[in-house]
């Protein structure tokens, strides 16, 4: 009897722990897909919010500008333009290193420009950047609008 209530006692454990341990499983890989999502909608919503500010200062004209606050998560490596008309923002996920591109109507550009490995100008829109609270001054100059950061 004693034998028969310890198999059942093994056997009880053994079904919980079957159950248990995939759920904890599938529970973890829910919670972490979810946070690269909240990260990359706020990486895509700053790349947005950064465009639209870039047009609406040019649209207003010469010498006009707007201040843009935006609080970066952690993960966002740097931000820049390349080619005068798309704002890229890097980024660390799950998978490595990656890039969020955004693609303006008006040119664009930042505070230090030199050139990459392709020859192709690449502008830095901060000089020593950071993340959590930044401000930038988004300034209209003519002919282009002028992504600068507010220290």
């Amino acid at each position: 009897m004693k034998a028969q209530v310890a198999f059942e006692y093994i056997l009880v454990l053994g079904f919980a722990f079957a159950i248990i341990v995939p759920g904890a499983y599938l529970f973890y890989r829910h919670s972490v897909g979810a946070g690269d999502e909240i990260v990359s909608s706020r990486i895509h919503k700053a790349g947005i919010d950064l465009i639209t500010t870039s047009q609406e200062a040019f649209a207003h004209g010469e010498h006009s500008w707007i201040t843009y606050s935006t609080n970066l998560p952690e993960e966002i490596v740097k931000i820049y333009v390349l080619r005068d008309y798309e704002l890229i923002i890097e980024f660390n996920s799950g998978g490595g290193t990656s890039q969020a591109i955004y693609f303006s109507d008006v040119v664009m550009n930042g505070t230090i420009c030199g050139k990459n490995a392709d020859n192709n100008v690449v502008c830095n829109v901060s000089n020593s950047f950071h993340t959590g609270l930044n401000k930038y001054r988004v300034e209209s100059k003519g002919d282009y609008v002028s992504i600068t950061e507010i220290v």
